[in-house]
């Protein structure tokens, strides 16, 4: 309950919330653009909606004014569910509803770099019915074709990934504290994605934490985000951190130098007679993975350790 509180404190929710804050992730589909949340989706299906309701006539007065307001304040973050209408209103008997959702959508679009979200918009077009308005579809799918062609023509680099301002906002300590706290997989994996991006020392140890959670599905975000984090460090760096304290970092560690096949890569073969039974078995079974067979199986005993460490580092050798 302590920890609930002093959450509450540091992200302004209420200690009777959830014990850790929500975070937007970026869009699967759209990098650039936060992934809402179905609530949120549904809610602008239904601006959406009024707002075509609006544009046939069939919701006059202050109501329809209301929608139109609400359509054209729509920013980025509404392109998937503008993407959704712009289907829906294609079976629509009336031209105004998806020329002007067409529009919106070109206006939105044409202003991004993100390729992703770019190839995907284009796609749902693509899928469009075009039993109708053939041309307003087809003139927008033409429009994001040369948007694409343009972008690579001139090498303008992919906009950043989308990042939730709170996240920015915390400290390593902050997220450690989370991690502790074991929290939802959607915080986990925001918090995580995070950390991988920081360069202080305390981050390692974090993602350590992250990578260590009980629960499966965090253990596997948190071992994905450290293995990125320690893709970027050095042979020599690597080495070091075959020593670590932290079972997590050795192990990763261990791993990420065989998979790169580094030439330090006999220091992580080493780890065959790690106090750790899980390092072990980590290094274990990467090596029968390359090498298609088990050449020394790993048994329970200091003799077997030693004999795997010697057969693994010979084969090693003579690749």
């Amino acid at each position: 309950m302590v920890n609930t509180f002093i959450f509450a404190l540091l992200f302004g929710l209420s200690p009777y919330q959830a014990d850790t804050p929500s975070f937007r992730l970026p869009h699967p589909l759209a990098p650039s653009l936060p992934q809402l949340s179905d609530a949120e989706e549904d809610e602008l299906d239904g601006i959406i909606d009024r707002f075509m309701l609006f544009d046939v006539g069939r919701l006059p007065g202050p109501a329809g004014q209301q929608a139109l307001k609400q359509f054209e304040a729509l920013k980025s973050d509404a392109i998937p569910a503008l993407l959704r209408g712009l289907a829906r209103s294609a079976r629509l008997d009336h031209d105004c509803p998806v020329t002007v959702i067409a529009r919106r959508l070109r206006d939105l679009l044409l202003r991004s770099t993100d390729r992703t979200l770019l190839a995907f918009a284009r796609d749902e077009v693509d899928s469009v019915d075009l039993r109708r308005h053939r041309g307003i579809v087809t003139d927008l799918k033409v429009r994001l074709t040369g948007r694409l062609a343009l972008l690579d023509r001139s090498n303008t680099p992919e906009p950043p990934l989308y990042r939730d301002e709170k996240l920015a906002g915390l400290t390593v300590a902050d997220i450690k504290k989370m991690l502790a706290n074991n929290p939802d997989a959607v915080t986990a994996r925001a918090v995580l994605a995070e950390l991988a991006t920081r360069k202080e020392p305390e981050v390692l140890e974090a993602l350590a934490l992250g990578a260590s959670s009980p629960y499966p599905e965090i253990r596997a975000i948190g071992r994905k985000q450290l293995a990125q984090y320690l893709s970027k460090r050095t042979d020599n760096q690597m080495s070091t951190l075959l020593r670590h304290a932290m079972i997590e970092v050795r192990r990763a560690a261990a791993l990420a130098m065989l998979v790169s096949r580094s030439p330090l890569s006999i220091e992580a073969i080493a780890l065959l007679e790690d106090d750790s039974a899980q390092v072990r078995q980590a290094v274990h079974q990467e090596l029968v993975r390359q090498a298609g067979k088990d050449l020394a199986a790993l048994v329970d005993s200091a003799a077997s350790r030693a004999k795997a460490v010697t057969v693994w580092t010979a084969w090693w050798r003579q690749r």
